[in-house]
């Protein structure tokens, strides 16, 4: 069965994670910081990022997983808004997709990307197959 993961994730250069979640005014469910690292060995990271992850939804629950992060977007619009006005800034709503031979399909509406459009939130998917 197919499994569908969504986050939104803003990336800033000079923006901190901090920061985002002032204006925001929630907390983010991971961040990175410009130049800090995950291990040792990896390079540092090239840009701060703010990440709330909506959870985690088979295909029959994927529009109530999709209802959770609009109403985010909605009450938080003015200030993603202000956020992604700035510049460097990018904000992105990733639906990562698991499949495998089922078929998987979803919606977004007219409103919906008018919503994410007026945000200046990019709709990215990410699609992979289950090993």
């Amino acid at each position: 069965m197919p499994i569908i993961e969504l986050s939104l994730t803003i990336m800033s250069e000079n923006l901190a994670p901090e920061v985002i979640t002032s204006l925001v005014g929630c907390s983010p469910t991971s961040s990175q910081t410009k130049g800090h690292r995950r291990t040792s060995l990896a390079p540092p990271f090239a840009r701060n990022s703010w990440t709330l992850e909506f959870g985690e939804s088979s295909d029959v629950e994927i529009d109530r997983l999709k209802e959770r992060c609009l109403r985010f977007v909605s009450r938080y619009h003015t200030s993603l808004k202000e956020i992604t006005a700035r510049e460097g800034v990018m904000a992105f709503l990733t639906f990562y997709i698991r499949t495998g031979v089922h078929h998987t399909g979803f919606e977004l509406s007219v409103d919906e990307m008018q919503l994410l459009a007026a945000a200046r939130i990019f709709t990215t998917f990410s699609i992979y197959p289950i090993d």
